[in-house]
């Protein structure tokens, strides 16, 4: 399995460029993806959204109204502040 390429990725996912798409190479032990994917599918994992601005925030507020633990990154204090707020 695998693909053309003599790059190693970290992951399975194969990784686009702008022009091109190198195939990676897939390592035999997925534990570990295995147990990030259930981890997502019970909702136990956390997601990051960096930037709560007219995307990231409605995509926060989304992602918590369906049951995962979100941490949102902003570094403008004015909105940090609005948010926390509520």
């Amino acid at each position: 399995m695998g693909g053309r390429s003599d790059l190693e990725c970290p992951s399975r996912f194969a990784w686009r460029a702008t022009r091109c798409l190198v195939y990676c190479r897939i390592p035999e032990d997925m534990g570990a993806e295995n147990r990030l994917l259930e981890r997502v599918r019970s909702k136990e994992a956390t997601i990051g959204v960096i930037g709560l601005g007219y995307v990231g925030l409605p995509f926060a507020v989304e992602k918590a109204k369906v049951g995962y633990r979100v941490l949102g990154i902003e570094q403008n204090l004015d909105r940090a502040g609005r948010v926390n707020r509520g």
